[in-house]
């Protein structure tokens, strides 16, 4: 392919990339040009006065309609000032300039043909067809406008047959020159400005690609986020006279330290502060994993040691890379007693009623990191009396600096914890968090940030003693009195379930059904496998004449304990109005658990006949 196929080519191409942004190229030139309108229009007013009222009357009085066709441009220039003030016409600024240099480009030629054998006139109109150049506009267009002037001069030259000197065909070279670097910078000048303008394009459609995927990023993030916050558990519920408070806050969107609460053997709570190495979305996902491993091993393993090393073993297995995690597990009782194990993860603290603190601390390599290190582990044990505290935290606290680059530092939380021993744990909570803040104000997060306190409650062994009471009054049949104490005990801990059972039996056994079933909902609402709370519900609800909650609550209690000819006995009732066939199933189920049960046989027989 030899140059000029190659030049044609290019041409070819530049002109299917032109069609394709074409109203985009314009719109951007038409605004380009909206500043210039008025000052255009102003030099048009001014441009040829020179010339209307000085030179051309001196040079050529015997052509006196040069006047007119000079003044001629500064109305063009009037009017592209006035239609410049107006939105309607403004956002058409190339069509205003159009209309400018269009009146040039056709007066001039007819100016010069009439006095082509003056040079000064001709050297006018070369300057007319090279400030061209200047017009920001499409090549075409100067192509169109400079050869249709061209085409007025000639026509112009034939109609006026002027006397042309010696020097008119030196003038004539000279005004090809001009016609052809009009022509070849016009198209030079639009390919730079097309060149340039297609790069901005390019920029601005990669740059709304850029924004779309950082929202895409920011949403996904803020999801993850919320994902994240949710497997987090809910601290509003005590337990056992155990009240838990927490704070995290990651340093970007996701975090790589979590806490869990995971029911446990033996009616136990696993309590668990974690730390991934690193931030972001791959920390994130390694604590999703490490949190199921925690969990599924927690519901089986007794001893801490064996935890550690089962999640240990899946996180090697199951996570490539350097991702490792520290964690602080304890394994809480009812009476205060704990195990705890620590996997290289910041100490916990406990601190005593009296205000004295004790770091609690075993020997352990962090989780991840080495396969097959189950003797690493060590666990150890200790109580929380009533009153006291337990804190887990992460070293996101202790290691957060000022701007003065000093550290929060362990000394210092140890001080505030001393200072405000005598505050809630949910208090407490707060008031590390917002000295902390205080601490760290100016400066930027350089590490995620956890925090919970494990408070034994004081009042709880009132509680214990109040609800002994209450059980041995219920023992003795004074439901009255133990509907009073009860009452007052859930009023006080409301998420104390064996209160509320009681207290529910209580109201059972004085035939006050709904007040029982409102306590039995409660219950069940967490528990909904808890087969007692769902017998007593359903032969309340069959006393107050629900037969279809009755049946519900029923139902449940069987799928629970199939062979409680009980609960297939109270299913039957509740069903002998709603579906027969299965209520008899049901009578006939419980009669062959319990065959010497006179009421169950009684029952059947009543369905039979």
């Amino acid at each position: 392919m030899n140059i000029f196929q190659r030049i044609w080519q290019n041409i070819r191409v530049e002109n299917a990339e032109r069609k394709a942004h074409l109203p985009e190229y314009i719109a951007e030139l038409n605004q380009a040009v909206q500043p210039m309108q008025k000052w255009v229009g102003l030099l048009a007013m001014v441009a040829w006065l020179g010339f209307a009222l000085d030179l051309d009357p001196r040079l050529h009085p015997d052509v006196p309609e040069l006047l007119y066709l000079r003044l001629g441009l500064s109305v063009t220039g009037f009017v592209v000032f006035v239609l410049s003030l107006f939105k309607a016409t403004c956002g058409r600024g190339l069509g205003l300039l159009y209309l400018t240099y269009g009146y040039v480009a056709l007066v001039t030629p007819i100016i010069t043909a009439r006095l082509a054998n003056d040079a000064a006139y001709m050297s006018g109109y070369m300057l007319v067809l090279l400030i061209s150049v200047l017009i920001p506009t499409r090549f075409i267009i100067i192509l169109l406008f400079n050869f249709g002037s061209i085409i007025v001069f000639m026509l112009g030259l034939l109609y006026f047959k002027p006397e042309l000197g010696n020097q008119a065909d030196y003038s004539f070279q000279n005004l090809g020159i001009a016609v052809l670097v009009s022509v070849v910078f016009s198209y030079f000048i639009d390919r730079i400005r097309f060149s340039a303008f297609k790069a901005r394009r390019e920029i601005e459609i990669a740059n709304d690609e850029l924004s779309r995927t950082h929202k895409q990023i920011n949403v996904e993030l803020e999801m993850a986020s919320e994902i994240q916050k949710g497997i987090l558990p809910g601290l509003k519920r005590t337990w056992h006279g155990f009240e838990f408070s927490a704070y995290w806050a990651p340093m970007a969107r996701v975090s790589g330290d979590f806490y869990d609460l995971i029911p446990m053997p033996s009616d136990t709570l696993g309590i668990l502060m974690a730390d991934v190495s690193g931030h972001g979305i791959p920390s994130a996902l390694v604590t999703t994993m490490a949190k199921i491993s925690f969990q599924e091993n927690g519901r089986e393993s007794v001893k801490l040691t064996d935890l550690f090393h089962r999640v240990n073993e899946q996180i090697c297995n199951n996570v490539p890379g350097a991702d490792y995690l520290t964690a602080f597990f304890v394994r809480l009782s009812k009476n205060g007693e704990f195990v705890y194990a620590n996997a290289s993860h910041q100490k916990a603290i406990v601190l005593s009623r009296d205000g004295s603190l004790r770091s609690l601390d075993t020997g352990g390599l962090f989780i991840g990191a080495v396969p097959g290190q189950a003797s690493v582990y060590e666990e150890k044990n200790d109580l929380l009396e009533y009153g006291d505290k337990l804190i887990l935290l992460t070293d996101g606290i202790v290691e957060a600096r000022d701007v003065a680059g000093t550290e929060f530092s362990e000394d210092r939380l140890h001080e505030l914890l001393v200072e405000y021993r005598d505050r809630s744990g949910r208090e407490l909570t707060e008031l590390i968090v917002n000295n902390l803040k205080e601490f760290t104000a100016g400066t930027e997060a350089t590490d995620d940030i956890t925090i919970m306190v494990v408070e034994r409650l004081r009042e709880y062994a009132d509680f214990r003693e109040k609800f002994t009471a209450a059980e041995k009054i219920f023992d003795a049949q004074q439901y009255e009195k133990s509907v009073e104490m009860l009452s007052d005990l859930v009023q006080k801990f409301p998420d104390e379930e064996p209160a509320k059972l009681l207290l529910a039996k209580s109201y059972y056994r004085q035939k006050k059904f709904e007040s029982a079933i409102k306590l039995l909902k409660e219950i069940l609402h967490h528990h909904p496998d808890h087969f007692d709370a769902n017998l007593m519900a359903a032969v309340s609800a069959y006393n107050t004449g629900d037969k279809r909650m009755a049946t519900g609550f029923a139902r449940a209690a069987v799928s629970l304990r199939k062979r409680s000819a009980r609960a297939w006995y109270i299913t039957g009732l509740a069903l002998q109005s709603l579906d027969r066939k299965e209520a008899l199933h049901c009578l006939e189920t419980a009669v062959n658990l319990a065959p010497g049960n006179q009421r169950f046989q009684k029952a059947l027989q009543r369905i039979v006949q």
